[in-house]
């Protein structure tokens, strides 16, 4: 089903070299080949900056403490998602509050998200975490409206959506911030 050495071999010899340069300048962090992946992956995305992080989860904890998501408030997310979307917010200080899934796209549901906007917790919401699922943008319509009325900010799980566009936009570059997963093209 997952055939890992037929997507190995094209690139083979591009990966030892890749790893051999590593070992002989000894730049295990940071450098020009992390910069140059940086470069890369914004300009795929269509985004000013693009920063390198250890994992998506990392890169989604991140994304929620630089758009000032604290203790005691809440963010908006999907159940249907890799354990990293709650753990990020929970890494936060924040509560993670799961709205239901839009049953065709399984991607969280914009009228879910209203819905618990309106009750009780709705109040502490600083963040809504969309995750787009299998290739699929969210429907960033719906969000971009949500976020605006409400004053919240919307951080995009993209990790499963690299190459996925809303309406002629990237996934990963429709929110205020965004997790990607990515390889962008080789040069």
């Amino acid at each position: 089903m997952l055939d890992l050495k037929r997507q190995y071999a094209p690139i083979h010899q591009e990966l030892l070299e890749a790893l051999d340069h590593v070992l002989q300048t000894q730049q295990f962090i940071l450098g020009e080949p992390v910069a140059a992946f940086e470069r890369a992956a914004a300009a795929q995305l269509g985004v000013a900056h693009a920063i390198g992080c250890s994992s998506g989860t990392d890169a989604l904890w991140l994304a929620l403490a630089a758009a000032g998501v604290n203790r005691g408030e809440a963010v908006i997310t999907t159940p249907f998602s890799f354990f990293a979307s709650v753990s990020a917010i929970l890494r936060a200080g924040a509560t993670p509050i799961l709205a239901d899934i839009d049953p065709t796209t399984f991607n969280l549901d914009p009228a879910a998200v209203e819905t618990v906007l309106k009750g009780p917790p709705g109040d502490t919401v600083k963040a809504i975490l969309p995750v787009h699922l299998y290739g699929q943008a969210a429907d960033w319509k719906a969000y971009s409206r949500i976020g605006q009325e409400h004053g919240i900010k919307l951080i995009e799980d993209a990790a499963q959506a690299w190459g996925a566009e809303w309406q002629g936009s990237k996934a990963g570059g429709l929110g205020h911030a965004a997790a990607s997963a990515s390889t962008p093209p080789r040069t």
